[in-house]
């Protein structure tokens, strides 16, 4: 439709989402037409809706890379400390679905317990059961659950980028018949070299937030590792050519208590 105004973009939006919805349904090769209300919904700011559903095609869909990198992607979205969500049931029943999700899947050894914190009357968080009625207007995740979806979101865009690599995607492309017009685009690396740089500056993004909420002496063993630290240090050079001196992104790895 002809945009006039913002609204008639949302309007458009929401026009789409209600098409999509009644696609999907509980349709297991629906994952394409999933992502793309998934990525509706993220621009209409149902972010749990959206990460529910990008959790369900990692389950299903675990060769999705696409897919898998959303999935990341919305995980940080949730551990922003900026990110507020109503504290309701529905907000409950979603994030404990979504967790139940990543379980199944097989992201983490554990049990993924729904935590929260939500906000008192007087202004200050404190951790919160589910509730049994409107105790506050807003909550978020609590750091130790999102410590948690962080390393999950991590790993997953640390297989993503292996699989951009090249004899990775020469091999499926021969190998791999059904996913043949995939990879086939992404043999020329001017295909390919985008999707692997906003990969890595993704984990850069996790590894930022990691380091944010870690405690105060826990020893950063992972930070140190030679690997972890060269791809590390590649997407900060691509950072760079947009923000200019990596200085401020160093720092904050380096040492995230510093007067950086």
């Amino acid at each position: 439709m002809y945009a006039a105004c913002p609204k008639d973009i949302w309007d458009s939006r929401n026009d789409q989402i209600d098409t999509l919805i009644g696609s999907t349904g509980t349709d297991r090769a629906a994952g394409v037409v999933r992502y793309e209300l998934a990525q509706l919904l993220a621009l209409q700011r149902q972010s749990l809706e959206s990460l529910r559903l990008h959790a369900l095609n990692r389950e299903l869909h675990h060769r999705f890379y696409r897919g898998r990198y959303r999935l990341a992607m919305s995980l940080e979205m949730i551990a922003n400390p900026e990110q507020f969500l109503p504290n309701n049931e529905a907000t409950w029943d979603k994030l404990g679905e979504t967790l139940e999700i990543l379980c199944r899947s097989g992201l983490t050894d554990d049990t993924l317990q729904v935590s929260a914190e939500y906000l008192t009357d007087n202004g200050t968080w404190r951790v919160a059961a589910p509730p049994s009625g409107d105790e506050a207007p807003c909550m978020r995740v609590s750091p130790a659950l999102v410590l948690q979806l962080l390393k999950i979101a991590a790993k997953d865009l640390c297989e993503v980028r292996t699989q951009l690599s090249t004899w990775r995607v020469v091999r499926d492309g021969v190998l791999r018949r059904d996913e043949r017009a995939v990879w086939l685009p992404h043999w020329r690396r001017q295909y390919r070299q985008p999707f692997h740089d906003g990969v890595c500056v993704a984990e850069l993004l996790v590894a930022v937030r990691c380091r944010l909420l870690e405690p105060d002496g826990m020893d950063p063993g992972w930070l140190r590792r030679a690997r972890v630290r060269w791809h590390l240090q590649q997407a900060v050079r691509i950072t760079s050519f947009i923000t200019g001196d990596p200085a401020l992104i160093n720092a904050v790895l380096i040492d995230p208590r510093s007067e950086w």
